[in-house]
């Protein structure tokens, strides 16, 4: 007997292939309009299988002109430095068990549960060092002119 919830499919080697190859033929139907004139005007993107066409260069998800580009640096660097003084705010004003969970909380990205694993402890003694560890940080974020 099955277990509830498990279902048998059937493998009929070919089906697959069979439906690839006719996806394949509809996706060459979909990108006929690419001729030369299109070409010379939109930029093509090979996503996948198949290319795009259509976007220009400044539609594309990745394009940035400068002024983003120089935006994201700044974002970064002042990122790079916030993150310098909230780990050397854990180390001044946060207790080992509370440094230690919210390294594993925030930086690690293990959930309350799967952090008290690691340190042996019950998921709500994670939870409270998390908040109280938080809490202490924004206060020295308050405390802190200009922050």
């Amino acid at each position: 007997m099955r277990p509830l919830g498990t279902y048998r499919t059937e493998h009929r080697p070919g089906d697959q292939e069979t439906e690839r190859k006719e996806q394949e033929e509809r996706m060459k139907q979909d990108i006929s309009l690419e001729t030369p004139e299109l070409r010379a005007q939109f930029t093509g993107m090979q996503a996948g299988d198949f290319v795009l066409v259509g976007l220009t260069l400044a539609q594309t998800p990745w394009f940035e002109d400068e002024e983003a580009i120089r935006r994201g640096l700044e974002w970064g660097r002042k990122k790079a430095r916030m993150l310098r003084w909230v780990e050397s705010q854990m180390v001044l004003r946060l207790s080992p068990i509370e440094r230690r969970c919210i390294e594993l909380y925030y930086f690690e990205a293990l959930n309350y549960r799967e952090a008290a694993l690691v340190l042996d402890v019950h998921a709500s003694s994670v939870y409270r060092a998390v908040r109280r560890g938080i809490r202490k940080l924004q206060q020295a974020a308050r405390d802190r002119p200009g922050f």
